[in-house]
């Protein structure tokens, strides 16, 4: 074979490889999109309503793409003082973490699955947890 020879199909090795990655891109907007819908529709009109004054939701309700950015929005919102204030709701969400406590009828499980929402707050805000 000849170089040139090889060189051509490097090319067309590389522009297949790009079309692929160009199709494998939209398949995931697409399903950024169903997933974005999704969580809105499970969303009650209160719960629209506070992420719709929370700051960033714009952006995302315009191209409706990003579902992880509106999941984080939710837990911001729903988990925190949803605040506009980025700083208390950081404050708010160390103070929970800071007092949490298990219950004394509490079960492992229970208690586990606060923990785990505390961490989650607390990550969605900006705030480090050590793992």
């Amino acid at each position: 074979m000849t170089a040139e020879m090889a060189a051509f199909m490097e090319k067309g090795y590389a522009k297949l490889a790009l079309q692929a990655m160009y199709r494998k891109r939209e398949e995931l907007a697409e399903k950024g999109q169903k997933v974005f819908g999704l969580v809105l529709g499970l969303l009650c009109a209160d719960s629209k309503a506070a992420l719709r004054a929370m700051p960033g939701y714009a952006e995302l309700d315009i191209e409706r793409r990003d579902a992880k950015g509106l999941l984080n929005l939710v837990v911001e919102t729903h988990l925190t003082r949803g605040s506009h204030s980025k700083l208390v709701n950081l404050q708010y969400s160390m103070e929970q973490y800071e007092e949490l406590r298990a219950l004394t009828d509490e079960s492992v499980i229970k208690f586990r699955a606060r923990f785990d929402a505390a961490l989650t707050t607390m990550r969605v805000v900006g705030e480090t947890t050590g793992d």
